[in-house]
């Protein structure tokens, strides 16, 4: 691996590794102003893993107060079809090492969606980290109608990891008949995560009255 401000790799950087891997990933994705994410890496750097072909994985870092800001990450276009693999995992590898050995306290990888079931949430979640709450505009508050089979069976599908009196609580709902330790357990071993400070099972006993 290597972290570079060479000029001309920032400029490669956004076309030929962030755009690519950005469009296949996130079809509809947010797509970061060029000049935003060429002013980071100015500042900060580009880590790239280097594979013997050259670059299979970039990414902008960027420091501020202590921390390493993982921003924005890209893999060169020939490989999108054939991900070598563990390359994705190897930048993250050498983000947090780069971080240790040049005295960073924390290496910041950014965002997840609220969906502890999210693929992003739950490769991050293997590197035990420590969740954090943090505003973000792309924030969605919904409330499902009371005796809603749709909600309920989308809140089912997916637990949310939500906002609650300043504090992160992951919320499971349930309509099985009966849920027992082992079922708690298991989902304690596959959602929980640092820094969540609650995770809540709602059980769901369908209605079928007509009050």
């Amino acid at each position: 691996s290597e972290l570079t401000r060479d000029p001309e790799v920032i400029s490669q950087f956004y076309e030929e590794y962030y755009l690519p891997y950005l469009n296949l990933r996130h079809e509809d994705g947010v797509v970061e102003p060029r000049q935003a994410v060429e002013r980071r890496a100015r500042q900060g750097g580009i880590l790239r893993v280097i594979g013997e072909d050259g670059p299979i994985v970039a990414g902008v870092v960027y420091p501020e107060d202590g921390v390493l800001y993982y921003l924005w990450l890209g893999m060169a276009e020939r490989y999108l079809d054939n991900q070598p693999e563990g390359a994705l995992a190897a930048s993250y590898y050498f983000c947090l090492r780069y971080a240790h050995e040049h005295g960073f306290r924390a290496a910041n990888w950014m965002g997840t969606r609220s969906f502890p079931t999210d693929g992003v949430y739950q490769f991050k979640r293997k590197w035990g980290p420590l969740a954090e709450d943090s505003f973000s505009p792309d924030s969605i508050l919904f409330k499902p109608s009371g005796n809603n089979r749709k909600a309920v069976s989308f809140a089912e599908t997916f637990p949310v990891l939500a906002r609650r009196n300043g504090k992160l609580e992951q919320i499971y709902c349930t309509t099985a008949e009966t849920i027992g330790e082992v079922e708690i357990n298991r989902m304690i071993s596959a959602y929980a995560c640092d820094g969540v400070d609650q995770i809540t099972i709602v059980h769901v006993v369908e209605n079928n009255s007509h009050d």
